[in-house]
């Protein structure tokens, strides 16, 4: 006998010594497959096989655990009799399987019903008349002795007849309901979403937890949303369709209540009261409009000809035909009066009838409006209301200063809304695949739309005067008041790492303050700032600076009271500060025709306001004041970031002057590119130490090792091209050096390369597995994953040996030994180099000893904290090369001119528009394509004009650039409108 697996058994293959031929697979699931067979000795009969899978079980307990949850159902199964419950007739093991033979139920399942509804929901009369053969079912399993739980009632266990019989299927992990005194179910069943709490913790299981099932079933069938992206949130049916009765939704409302004790006794109470909205609804539909006259019946009343009729044939008349026979003569006059009256009764009834429809469709509207406040919280409407007037602000803005006013403009709404974009994709709110694949298909159509945009001629003048006039320091403004927004909007669970990202660089930049000015430079701007020099040379500046990195290593924990000290203290330094430069500064930031008076007035607020709002925050845990007081110090420290950037003066250190001036966007070569990427992987590599591994750990590892294999090269290429051409003895070794040198950068290649092989192979194998759901490739996902943890460690050690090469190699290593052991540290700024240089190579020799010595090990795990601090150690090091030698950025290798903006691939221009249009378009179609998805029927009509104007201003623009600003904006406030409902809902 031939095993062909689960799931494969071919057309014609008999099972039972022949008796069940298979016709063909109906369907796969995680517990087996289902076939379709024909039954030889019941007259050829068309029966249901389920076969059980093995696929997924790796050991003789589990299988054995297997086999008994299906013979339970087999069991359980062939004592019920139902007709809402398919009936079984046989089962049987063969080829080490277990197989099922049950009715076979020629139709759909729910859950393939909904995917061809449109709008992914059924109609309410349908809904309710699967929930009342359900209920039905559900009450005879619960009145079984003992009760029978489902526990696992959701679309896809739920078949539907073409007849409209509806089947409860798949018994896999149905129990009994033994007594109330057990403490909780054995084992956590159910899907999640469909499951009510209950069965995911202590408490046992009962038929109220059916009950929920029900719920989460019918308010999925009735708005088209899936409870499993959403558990235990369910906005009322009502506001996602209008068609359902209010009735109904309560229904639904107390079924989903998360306390057992809150929802219906029984499924029989609910079969019911939905009897009796189905009643209603029935009610409601014979009231309606008859297609063929036109004419509105009352309940009950039927057609007038019908009531004709019907007294005809009982022998009696009514209306007109009872004075046929008394008034012959006046027959056409009774009959004319009879119809006018009967016109008129139906006319004053249909204008009742649509007066009522109407003033219940106002109330219903009205209701609805006012359950809207879940999408248009106070939080939601701030954040809305605040994009509007930025958009509409910053648009104006350029439209008055820009070079290329439109270009620009329509540039920067699609940077911040690349922004937005990518905020909610790294939320854990937005988790259904559905949407966050939609918003990834958007980001790339916005971001084809910015590289045609910024790439157009017109625009290119603006976009260098932008990168030549915009220095670090500006970066540094923007990036804190950006943060201050995102604090006082953020909602009260996310985005607490801003806070402390804010408050950190905050205090790092009140300690830079304090240190780049002397006593004397404090006593020229302040004659009576002497007691705050020395304050600041004492020990509140190293203080500070110890709050500024703790504060950033607390990143991703919540606000406590010594995060609140830490606020303290950062607000009496940028008090003091204000107090030495707030002349000078507040002349420089203000204008020219402010008065004395008022600049005095406005520096005393500036001076006492931050350390009075910090102190209450002491003892206050009021989120709000915080925030306040973050954005009042930011304003304040902002300002004096401004101040420092334009001054001159000799108080400012040529290197923090050459810092704070620096031109970061006017990119032209590759050791501006490599300088840049190093300062922003350090960042990442020191943020990411304590987090738990994910992706940003892989592209760390792979563009760290990528950068410092590049710098190794540049190194050591250097003294290669200047070789004599004479191969001697010296030029032997010169050479030899030079090429073993560069082994780690070449063991770096070769990694990367066979890393991203590994990485193809795993994609490779996922689709060979979704193809083939039962194929057994766990093995080789735990190999291939194994490979590329040690190829990951591997690069971070070549990482580690090439920035230690490198340290000895520029020689500040060296003069650092070499002045210590010689006894001549004076504490001179090559002294001070030398201490960092050490601080930073000391400890990174022990990284990669250890790394050495986890890579050798036989089961590698994921890269932990000494592979990630080795990491941040190599970024460092490579920052104080750059940082102390300049001539680093003369090699050749990084000589090389690089252009990384303007039309790289020399599109013409006609393409360039048309591309800038297909982006346009295809952004506003795709969130078109989103609102098919359940979304409130009200908001999906403005939702849908506002996306027409979109289309219809980004085909204006072509014309006239000037409607790409409008374009953008509704674009912005339109997506933002529809993440929100997506999440809410």
């Amino acid at each position: 006998m031939k095993d062909y697996g689960t799931g494969r058994l071919p057309a014609k293959a008999t099972l039972q010594q022949g008796r069940y031929v298979i016709l063909h697979t109906v369907g796969k699931g995680g517990m087996g497959a289902v076939y379709l067979a024909l039954d030889t000795q019941r007259a050829d009969r068309s029966v249901a096989i389920k076969e059980m899978s093995q696929a997924r079980l790796l050991n003789e307990e589990e299988l054995q655990r297997a086999r008994q949850r299906f013979q339970q159902e087999a069991a359980m199964l062939r004592a019920l009799n139902h007709p809402n419950l398919p009936q079984v007739h046989d089962s049987f093991e063969e080829r080490d399987r277990l197989y099922l033979v049950m009715d076979y139920i020629d139709g759909a399942t729910l859950s393939d019903l909904l995917k061809q509804a449109p709008g992914s929901r059924l109609a309410v009369p349908q809904v309710v008349e699967f929930a009342l053969q359900l209920c039905s079912v559900l009450h005879y399993l619960h009145c079984q002795q003992p009760p029978i739980i489902f526990r696992d009632l959701k679309p896809p266990n739920i078949m539907v007849a073409k007849n409209g019989q509806v089947y409860l299927i798949d018994f896999g992990i149905a129990r009994f309901f033994e007594s109330a005194k057990n403490a909780g179910d054995t084992e956590h069943f159910g899907t999640p979403g469909y499951a009510p709490p209950e069965l995911g913790s202590q408490v046992q299981s009962s038929p109220r937890s059916d009950i929920y099932s029900l719920g989460a079933t019918l308010h999925h069938c009735l708005t088209g949303r899936s409870p499993v992206y959403h558990p235990y949130n369910f906005p009322p049916v009502h506001q996602r369709n209008q068609e359902v009765p209010l009735e109904l939704s309560e229904l639904i409302q107390e079924m989903l209540a998360l306390d057992p004790a809150g929802r219906p006794a029984s499924a029989h109470d609910v079969q019911v009261r939905l009897y009796t909205i189905q009643q209603w609804l029935s009610t409601s539909t014979q009231a309606a409009r008859t297609p063929d006259s036109g004419q509105i019946i009352l309940p009950g009343q039927g057609h007038p000809d019908e009531q004709t009729q019907v007294a005809g044939q009982t022998g009696k008349t009514t209306g007109p035909a009872q004075n046929t026979g008394r008034h012959r003569h006046s027959s056409h006059f009774y009959k004319q009066i009879s119809e006018i009256n009967r016109l008129v009764r139906r006319s004053l009834f249909a204008a009742s009838h649509l007066a009522y429809n109407q003033f219940t469709g106002l109330r219903f509207s009205l209701r609805t409006w006012s359950w809207s406040r879940d999408i248009w919280s106070r939080r939601f409407v701030v954040l809305f209301l605040t994009a509007l007037v930025c958009t509409t602000g910053g648009s104006a803005f350029l439209l008055k200063h820009a070079a290329d006013p439109p270009h620009t403009a329509g540039l920067a709404l699609i940077v911040l809304l690349l922004g937005l974009i990518g905020i909610n994709l790294t939320s854990k709110a937005l988790g259904d695949p559905v949407p966050r694949s939609l918003l990834a298909c958007i980001a790339l159509a916005l971001i084809l739309a910015g590289f045609c945009l910024q790439a157009l001629p017109e625009i290119q003048p603006a976009l260098q005067q932008v990168a030549q006039q915009t220095t670090l320091n500006q970066l540094c403004i923007g990036a804190l008041l950006v943060g201050a927004a995102v604090s006082l909007l953020r909602p009260a669970d996310r985005f607490v790492w801003v806070e402390h990202l804010q408050l950190g660089f905050l205090a790092a930049f009140c300690t830079l303050f304090l240190y780049i000015y002397s006593e004397q430079e404090f006593t020229q701007l302040n004659p009576q700032a002497a007691a705050i020099s020395q304050l600041a040379d004492g020990p509140f500046a190293p203080i500070l600076a110890g709050l500024a990195l703790l504060a950033l290593f607390r990143y991703a924990r919540q606000f406590t009271a010594w995060d609140r000290l830490t606020l303290l203290c950062v607000a009496c330094a940028a008090a003091l500060l204000q107090y030495v430069l707030g002349f000078s500064e507040l002349q420089h930031v203000l204008p020219a025709t402010l008065s004395q008076q008022n600049l005095v007035v406005l520096n005393v607020f500036c001076v006492f306001a931050p350390p009075i709002c910090a102190l209450p925050g002491l003892f206050i845990r009021q989120s709000w004041l915080t925030r306040a007081t973050l954005g009042l110090v930011t304003l304040i420290v902002a300002a004096l970031l401004a101040f420092l950037g334009t001054r001159t003066a000799p108080p400012l250190a040529p290197a923090i002057r050459s810092l704070i001036t620096a031109h970061v966007l006017a990119i032209t070569t590759r050791a501006q590119v490599v300088h840049v990427t190093l300062a922003l992987l350090a960042c990442l590599a020191f943020l990411r130490i304590f987090r738990p591994f994910a992706w940003p750990d892989h592209l760390l590892t792979a563009m760290l090792a990528l950068t410092l294999a590049l710098l190794d090269n540049a190194f050591w290429q250097a003294p290669a091209l200047a070789s004599p051409p004479v191969l001697g003895q010296a030029a032997f070794n010169q050479q030899f050096t030079v090429i073993s040198a560069q082994l780690p950068a070449y063991l770096i290649y070769l990694a990367m390369g066979l890393l991203l092989l590994s990485l193809a192979c795993t994609a490779g194998l996922h689709l060979w597995s979704l193809a083939h759901p039962y194929a057994r490739l766990d093995r080789f996902f735990h190999y291939l994953q194994l490979i590329r943890a040690r190829l990951e460690r591997l690069l971070t050690l070549a990482s580690a040996v090439i920035a230690l090469l490198l340290l000895w190699s520029f020689s500040p290593l060296q003069t650092a030994f070499h002045r210590w052991s010689a006894g001549i540290f004076t504490g001179a700024p090559v002294d001070i180099t030398g201490l960092f240089i050490v601080a930073c190579a000391s400890p990174l020799l022990i990284c990669c000893l250890i790394v050495l010595v986890l890579l050798c090990q036989r089961n590698s795990s994921e890269m932990g904290k000494a592979d990630r601090f080795t990491l941040l150690l190599c970024a460092l090091a490579a920052l104080l090369l750059f940082g102390e030698h300049t001539n680093i950025s003369t090699f050749p290798l990084l000589e090389a001119h690089m252009q990384l903006d303007g039309n790289l691939f020399a599109l013409p221009n006609w393409l360039l528009h048309l591309l800038l249009l297909s982006g346009l378009v295809l952004a506003a179609l795709l969130v078109w394509f989103w609102l098919r998805r359940p979304f409130p029927d009200h908001l999906r009509e403005v939702l849908r004009y506002a996306l027409i104007l979109v289309i219809f201003c980004s085909f204006l623009q072509v014309l006239w650039p000037f409607f790409l600003l409008p374009a953008m904006i509704i674009f912005i406030q339109t997506l933002l409108l529809v993440m929100r409902i997506e999440r809410v809902g």
